[in-house]
């Protein structure tokens, strides 16, 4: 290890969904740096061309500052052709670490981008410490369990990976108002191309303000088959019992269950009618999740 006090343990990942293996080597990066008297940085890979993703790389980049990390950077990497050895140069001139902490190379034999890159710092007298990426039932935790998982739209298991509910945040825009005509408003986001939703469908969420409160909702992803043909996607949040005007404001949704899927209805009022039974089921599943997590603690 470099014995310039003033070098970093630095943590290196893409991060991508911020899941409980991030979590795991961004703490032991943490605890190696305390041990040794020095700070802990971090690196997010942001990869070119990366089509689903979890996280948007500053998204991954207040995480690691919120579990620890002093500062945190993010760095441009192409999707194919990665020259390892260049990477590793441009990190160490950029940081000056006094070590690198990441997890375990991957077992896929296509990704060969972190044992390469481990490799090429090694080759440079940089020590490396490897993390044991965390395991459960369905093997290793990983970002692309997550996306299947919320492909299937099943938003639980994606909070069992993530360590807690998978969330996406965005900017409240002005929709049809076709909600409030019929009692259900609601507050629309139109989500990045790049983000993983859930499969489209009617969740439970809860729905977090700029001013830190939480209001359970009811949350559609999809294209409203029964009043639009555009095809676009959209998140509709109702949130119950609450009626504020939202518009132009942030806000997270997070997603707790997947009520039904989504589908077309023969007209406004069995629409209707299947939105307060959607409203009767979010507010039992969200009952159910605040008694387990009540349980849990």
């Amino acid at each position: 290890m470099s014995t310039a006090s003033t070098s970093p343990v630095l943590v290196l990942g893409e991060l991508d969904g911020m899941h409980r293996g991030h979590r795991r080597l961004i703490g032991a990066g943490i605890e190696f740096a305390q041990r040794f008297g020095r700070r802990c940085d971090a690196v997010v890979f942001d990869v070119e061309a990366r089509t689903r993703v979890l996280t948007e790389p500053s998204e991954r980049a207040r995480g690691a500052l919120a579990l620890g990390a002093s500062t945190c950077r993010v760095l441009r990497v192409p999707t194919d052709g990665v020259d390892a050895d260049r990477l590793a140069r441009q990190i160490l001139e950029m940081c000056q670490p006094a070590a690198i902490v990441m997890a375990c190379a991957p077992a896929a034999v296509d990704d060969h981008r972190y044992p390469d890159l481990i490799a090429a710092f090694r080759a440079r007298g940089v020590d490396v410490i490897e993390v044991e990426r965390v395991h459960d039932g369905g093997g290793p935790v990983s970002s692309g369990r997550i996306r299947a998982a919320l492909h299937q739209g099943d938003v639980g298991g994606a909070t069992r990976l993530v360590g807690s509910a998978y969330t996406i945040s965005g900017t409240v825009c002005h929709g049809q108002q076709l909600g409030r005509t019929i009692g259900f408003p609601t507050a629309n986001l139109e989500p990045s191309t790049q983000r993983v939703l859930p499969t489209n469908g009617v969740y439970a969420a809860r729905v977090t303000l700029v001013d830190g409160r939480q209001i359970e909702s009811a949350v559609n992803v999809g294209v409203r088959p029964t009043v639009e043909t555009s095809g676009r996607t959209l998140v509709e949040a109702h949130l119950l019992g609450f009626d504020d005007d939202l518009y132009g404001q942030r806000i997270d949704i997070s997603f707790v269950a997947r009520i039904r899927g989504e589908r077309r209805f023969d007209g406004l009022d069995a629409l209707t009618v299947q939105l307060g039974r959607d409203v009767a089921a979010t507010r039992a599943l969200l009952a159910m999740d605040s008694f387990r997590f009540g349980a849990d603690w």
